[in-house]
């Protein structure tokens, strides 16, 4: 007997992502880095929110943030939209996302150790 869990485990397979061979595992293991970099960033943001709360720089902090996703999802769209209609597209879509992404977090630890 098949649970959902085994079936879902037996139609997911591993990639090796310091070996993807294929364009959809590539795709795969950049959009988890993308992930990787997004969690990081969040657990930074939150650090520093609680570093400037009940500052001006707390609500300063916040309209960057907020500016500074809408300007990182505009260029990494624009990037894709590059390769539209190609299976590359979701890889440089990711690979975009990871590294402003990344950029963003080192931005945000030095405002942590100021």
């Amino acid at each position: 007997m098949f649970t959902a869990s085994s079936v879902r485990s037996q139609s997911i397979p591993k990639i090796d992502c310091n070996n993807a061979q294929t364009q959809s595992a590539m795709n795969i293991c950049a959009a988890q880095q993308a992930r990787t970099a997004e969690l990081k960033l969040n657990l930074v943001y939150q650090r520093a929110i609680s570093k400037f709360k009940g500052t001006p720089n707390e609500k300063q902090l916040v309209t960057a943030q907020r500016a500074w996703i809408q300007f990182r999802d505009a260029s990494c769209t624009f990037e894709r939209d590059r390769f539209k209609g190609g299976t590359i597209a979701p890889l440089m879509y990711s690979s975009c996302l990871t590294e402003l992404t990344q950029q963003r977090t080192q931005a945000l630890q030095r405002y942590l150790s100021e």
